[in-house]
């Protein structure tokens, strides 16, 4: 989540499919915008996320982004068990 008018630097550890949630703003100088299907979800290759990547809310209300990882991006996360196993 960024506040209006405030900027987040972002850099992980691989690949990830991003969302706009909530809000509006630009991401290493693209247009994100939550509910605009011509903006609202990214692939951010591993080249790019490894590399600080500047989030901007361009807004007037907060922007949520969410990152979609691959099941072996974060192997350090705590994993909730699967249900029924």
């Amino acid at each position: 989540m960024v506040d209006p008018g405030k900027i987040y630097t972002s850099c992980d550890k691989g690949a990830y499919v991003l969302l706009a949630w909530e809000g509006e703003g630009m991401v290493d100088g693209h247009k994100v915008e939550a509910g605009d299907f011509r903006c609202d979800e990214w692939i951010v290759t591993y080249e790019k996320a490894t590399q600080p990547i500047k989030i901007e809310n361009t807004g007037n209300k907060r922007l949520v982004l969410f990152k979609f990882y691959g099941p072996d991006i974060n192997p350090d996360v705590p994993m909730l068990p699967r249900y029924g196993v």
